[in-house]
């Protein structure tokens, strides 16, 4: 994954320079392999573990970057819409298993042109061709939050109609890459009254793309199942950038938030105000805790971690800290961070982000008793040489 450092920045407020930044990164899991220096910003190229989707945006980096160089983290609140405004589009979706959220926002009267400067630069630095203000601002938004969205043109929607199903057998789609793909009960469609318009979490259709004629357009703002993602892109061949984080799973909580982000990005780009916003939603996000013991923390590694530094550390990375007595603290744990569920992927989170180099490089101690009572009786000796003598004779007869 590219990373860009001055983007980070803009949430971290770190001090550090870009080729310390990328050292301590990489002391805390995340592979930074090289920085390499473009225009005013260094571009980091990193590698991020499948179980860590929430780091596949700016957001997410910046996060730990602030957790590990102890600087602020900012980020701006933004207040999602009122659930269902307007009736001008239909949302159906027929497998809530497969779609466990979708958001739609309608924004009437758009113009498509050239992004701005800085989004054209910042797309660009990380590999990601421009191609109109509506488009890029999705990619951006993309890049920066970790959530995948997508465009529709409104007015080539058949019968104002979403609905979020399976396909039908010998159904097919023409794709924006030009590439017609058949499809099949196992796939999962974003489809008008008539026929599919998406790949759901991989790709749109050409016949609904953004272009220089669209007036009106629909956003697409959804959680689909990683495991049906990932199913439909091998078995088409087929990837893309919001695919590669459907298929680790994004924050449910996150996609109103997003979806109102972007949509204000580009009412702003066009001067125009949203319209329309239906989010359903087919599962509440629970709340977890888990417990850490200092007792517990300290067997593991081997030393004292102050409780204060415990818990700043968990605070930073967006735990809540619940309670915290007697030695133990309960925390709940972030919606974004799916793979942490146990005492142990905390500890883990501690030890990495206070730093594996700090852990004292000691051998436990061993007492004579504890060596005696693993040395063998004189029984088990005599019988261990008779079995030995008993093999080499076998061994010489097969000879």
């Amino acid at each position: 994954m590219l990373i860009s450092y001055n983007w980070i920045k803009e949430f971290a407020k770190v001090n550090e320079t870009a080729e310390s930044l990328a050292k301590k990164l990489t002391m805390a899991g995340i592979e930074v392999s090289s920085a390499i220096k473009r225009e005013d910003d260094y571009i980091y190229d990193a590698e991020i573990t499948p179980n860590r989707p929430d780091l596949l945006s700016m957001i997410g980096i910046a996060r730990e970057t602030s957790c590990i160089t102890r600087s602020e983290f900012i980020l701006p609140k933004i207040e999602p819409f009122k659930k269902n405004i307007g009736a001008d589009i239909d949302v159906q979706i027929k497998t809530s298993s497969a779609c466990l959220r979708y958001n739609a926002t309608l924004i009437k009267n758009t113009k498509v042109e050239v992004s701005s400067h800085k989004i054209t630069r910042r797309l660009n630095s990380l590999n990601i061709r421009p191609v109109n203000n509506i488009v890029d601002i999705t990619n951006y938004c993309l890049l920066e939050t970790g959530q995948p969205l997508h465009a529709f043109d409104y007015d080539k929607i058949k019968g104002r109609k979403i609905i979020v199903r399976w396909a039908k057998k010998n159904e097919s789609i023409r794709a924006i890459d030009g590439n017609e793909y058949k499809l099949d009960e196992s796939i999962l469609v974003i489809a008008d009254e008539e026929r599919p318009i998406a790949i759901a979490g991989i790709m749109g259709s050409l016949d609904t793309e953004i272009g220089p004629e669209t007036k009106n357009l629909l956003l697409e703002c959804a959680y689909f199942d990683p495991l049906t993602i990932r199913r439909a892109s091998r078995k088409l061949g087929l990837s893309s950038d919001s695919s590669y984080r459907f298929e680790r799973g994004v924050c449910l909580d996150d996609i109103p938030g997003v979806a109102q982000k972007t949509s204000s990005l580009i009412a702003q780009s066009t001067g125009l105000k949203i319209t329309n916003n239906i989010d359903i939603s087919k599962k509440e996000t629970e709340n977890k805790f888990t417990a850490l013991r200092r007792d517990e923390l300290m067997r593991i590694l081997g030393f004292n971690i102050p409780l204060k530094e415990v818990r700043r550390i968990l605070t930073a990375l967006g735990f809540k800290i619940k309670s915290s007595k007697k030695g133990k603290i309960i925390v709940r744990i972030p919606p974004f961070r799916q793979d942490i569920s146990q005492e142990a992927d905390l500890i883990e989170e501690v030890a990495r982000i206070y730093g594996y180099d700090r852990i004292p490089d000691t051998l436990a101690k061993v007492s004579p008793k504890q060596i005696q009572r693993y040395r063998s009786s004189p029984k088990a000796t005599e019988a261990f040489k008779y079995k030995a003598k008993q093999a080499a004779a076998n061994i010489l007869i097969s000879v």
